[in-house]
């Protein structure tokens, strides 16, 4: 999946990435970190909230 959603990286693992996919298969977010980084939880519920 890491591949598809394009956040896979050459050593062999995944970025920190949060992606939300709707019901259709649409992808109606994409936030990708370093692995190092914590996501702003927040802003992902402000998006989620949207849809």
């Amino acid at each position: 999946m890491a591949q598809s959603y394009g956040v896979f990286r050459p050593e062999g693992m995944a970025e920190r990435a949060l992606i939300v996919v709707d019901k259709a298969g649409i992808i109606r977010y994409i936030d990708v970190h370093e692995i190092s980084e914590h996501p702003d939880e927040e802003q992902l519920f402000d998006e989620l909230r949207t849809l």
